[in-house]
């Protein structure tokens, strides 16, 4: 009985086998395939934000492509009716009739604009410190005409440098100053100013530029 049986079970036997070994190379090649096509959506898709579905961390159900601007938002901006406050204006007003055209006055002047950070300084600390003076200025400079070099900072003190805020912002532009060899002058705010008094405290406080 066995031997009658046995020629109809070898062939079963390899077809099944073969089924088998069909059914690995298929779930080989879909996978590989899958893959495949994942890489392609992700490098298509670049730039994406994906968020994947609830139970499901290998797949991601929906994909929001982040919006960027194409140029800045236009805000309701309106031009100022001057540069200078009043009290600024005022003192600008007096100190123009103390030069002649040998010297130029800036107001407004960014720290950032007048030293430069140290190139030997670390990545970290440059960036640090530059930031510490990209976002301030003092209220006048004088320079040289003839090679824009400047040789005084003028600084307008109201009653808001009485602040202790203010006073560690002031604490940190005079030290700025005072390492890169250039004067700063602070002057009071005053309803009026006297010419002379303030031609002799702007002699006293000039130092002459250094050499190149």
């Amino acid at each position: 009985m066995g031997s009658r049986l046995l020629p109809l079970v070898s062939p079963l036997f390899s077809m099944a086998l073969t089924g088998m070994v069909f059914l690995v190379i298929s779930s080989f090649i879909k996978k590989f395939l899958s893959s495949k096509i994942r890489t392609v959506r992700h490098r298509r898709n670049f730039g994406k934000i994906r968020f994947k579905k609830k139970g499901s961390p290998r797949f991601p159900a929906r994909s929001y492509r982040t919006k960027f601007p194409s140029k800045p938002p236009i805000a309701n901006y309106s031009l100022r009716s001057a540069i200078l406050t009043p009290a600024e204006a005022s003192f600008f007003q007096v100190l123009e009739t103390l030069f002649d055209h040998e010297t130029r006055i800036f107001s407004k002047v960014r720290l950032a604009d007048l030293f430069d950070v140290g190139k030997e300084t670390m990545p970290m600390k440059w960036w640090s410190a530059f930031n510490s003076i990209s976002q301030k200025h003092v209220d006048f400079v004088l320079m040289s005409a003839a090679d824009q070099r400047p040789y005084l900072a003028i600084e307008l003190d109201d009653s808001s440098h009485n602040l202790p805020e203010r006073r560690n912002r002031d604490r940190f532009v005079d030290e700025v100053f005072r390492t890169a060899g250039l004067s700063l002058l602070h002057v009071r705010v005053q309803s009026t100013y006297d010419p002379e008094i303030l031609r002799a405290r702007i002699v006293q406080a000039i130092q002459p530029p250094p050499a190149k």
